[in-house]
């Protein structure tokens, strides 16, 4: 039988194949759960009780299909073999098999697809369930993308429908409690990353995610050609044309590098400082174009201010781009390095690179640039073992000890060290309130970030943003608790994006 269109109210009844049963083949994208709503159940004047639940809970994501399950019971409990039941949507919804016969469970499943874009995220999407006199409705809850945003929105680069501030600081919208991305994407979203400057970084202010389906999307300004695209800056997603397989994104001031499965890069915004790392001398590339030089395949990308940086295969670390503070760690503090070149004595052994910090397979951490003094090679960072993450913001370092504590240095004028100071730290002292249960931590601009092992969001430092995400904008010098996230699972934070005054929380699916 074709995929059928119903639209809420439409009979349930009409023609004469209503009990042909049409095999079911659930679709890619699994319903996000952050809510959940009392199944409908109906009267029992023909001796059935009938129900409607959604696979994973009572809710259905407002992009992809989600299994549906009718069940037909007797009074006692019983399951009802053999019963017909047909099912009605919101209108543009379609289901593979809009009726069928219950199985020996008593029990009918099919898939439901709302076809976004239909609703908001939070509204309310009523399914009908008939089966003999029985008329039942459920009220499921439409969910949008697993990632939420907190923080500066002066280009509505932050993809949660906001308005746009244009290009005058202070004009943005401060969300200062999590917001959730309403765009329905067609896979989950695994990674974010977001470019710009803080709060006047005008048109350099863009937010990317990378699906599971190895797409990658764009919103906000569009002044260097971030969005991947020659067309103006943007309030809505859309998806970068003309790349695909990707794995891994990071984000500098304007320019994306993406990380594909063979394990080359690609680059695509500003090239000011050489960031596109193609050897070209152009200004900027509204697509992506590939980095070239890197002698070995890439596991992993990073990036700071105009800067980004490839761990390879071998355990070596290279960079191109910025470096007139040593940010690119070969030696120099040469402005310009628009092809890869690689970290003074990181030619093997680095298990992860993020800003300009190497975590070392022996859980000891190297820096250079800004992290170290501007030191123009990697040196030792005093004091971390047992290292097993790190996280760059803007001029302050952060590491996750193997004990679950979380340790910090650098720049601290507005608390993002966590120490319940000001003062600038050339060490690594513990963060307050952070001596153990932490599984992730990030840093965004002059703030960190830390999750806990109970699913709690910790957050401290700058807030002029609202970046926090604890209902203010005042500047915290201990940790915090993001609000607005009970009930959901965070998994994640945005990486790779050390500038921005705004943070992005992934979320689990299915």
């Amino acid at each position: 039988m074709a995929e059928k269109t119903l639209a809420l109210g439409e009979s349930a009844t009409d023609g004469p194949s209503r009990r042909t049963v049409v095999a079911a083949t659930a679709w890619g994208v699994p319903a996000v759960v952050v809510a959940s709503a009392t199944p409908a159940f109906a009267a029992t004047s023909d001796q059935r009780v009938v129900s409607v639940s959604a696979e994973g809970g009572t809710n259905l994501p407002a992009a992809g299909a989600v299994t549906l399950t009718v069940s037909v019971k007797t009074p006692l409990g019983v399951p009802m073999a053999g019963e017909a039941v047909s099912l009605a949507g919101p209108q543009r919804s379609v289901f593979v098999a809009v009726d069928g016969l219950t199985d020996t469970s008593g029990k009918f499943s099919t898939t439901c697809d709302l076809q976004t874009p239909w609703a908001k995220p939070g509204s309310s999407a009523v399914v009908t369930a008939v089966s003999g006199t029985q008329t039942v409705t459920q009220s499921f809850v439409v969910l949008g993308a697993n990632a939420l945003g907190v923080g500066y929105n002066s280009w509505a680069e932050m993809g949660d429908g906001g308005p746009a501030g244009g290009d005058n600081p202070g004009t943005g919208v401060r969300r200062t409690t999590p917001s959730q991305l309403l765009r329905a994407f067609p896979s989950p979203v695994v990674q974010v990353a977001a470019a710009g400057e803080g709060t006047d970084g005008g048109s350099s202010q863009a937010t990317f995610v990378l699906l599971k389906d190895g797409t990658v999307w764009s919103v906000g300004g569009n002044g260097f050609g971030q969005l991947g695209t020659s067309a103006n800056s943007r309030t809505t997603w859309a998806q970068i044309q003309g790349l695909s397989g990707v794995t891994q994104i990071a984000a500098s001031k304007a320019t994306l590098c993406a990380l594909l499965s063979d394990g080359t890069l690609r680059t695509w915004g500003d090239n000011y400082y050489g960031q596109l790392g193609d050897g070209s001398s152009v200004s900027a590339s509204s697509s992506p174009v590939q980095v070239r030089g890197l002698p070995k395949a890439v596991t992993q990308i990073a990036a700071q201010w105009a800067t980004f940086y490839a761990l390879l295969s071998d355990g070596s670390v290279w960079a191109w781009g910025a470096g007139n503070f040593g940010q690119r760690g070969d030696g120099s503090s040469v402005l310009v390095a628009n092809t890869p070149v690689q970290a003074s004595g990181l030619s093997s052994g680095v298990a992860a690179v993020s800003s300009s910090m190497a975590l070392m397979s022996d859980g000891s951490v190297k820096a250079w640039g800004g992290f170290a003094g501007n030191s123009l090679t990697p040196v030792s960072v005093s004091g971390l073992t047992s290292v097993v993450a790190l996280a760059g913001g803007a001029s302050t370092g952060y590491a996750l000890r193997s004990d679950g504590s979380v340790w910090a240095w650098g720049r601290n004028n507005l608390g993002q060290v966590g120490n319940n100071s000001t003062t600038n730290q050339p060490t690594p002292v513990q963060v307050s309130g952070l001596a153990s249960g932490v599984t992730r931590i990030a840093a965004s601009g002059s703030a960190g970030y830390a999750l806990l092992s109970d699913g709690t969001v910790k957050a401290w430092g700058g807030n002029s943003g609202g970046q926090l995400g604890d209902g203010t904008t005042t500047n915290r010098l201990t940790p915090v608790t993001v609000g607005g996230l009970s009930g959901l699972s965070v998994k994640d934070f945005a990486q790779n994006s050390p500038i921005p005054d705004r943070m992005y929380f992934i979320t689990a699916v299915g």
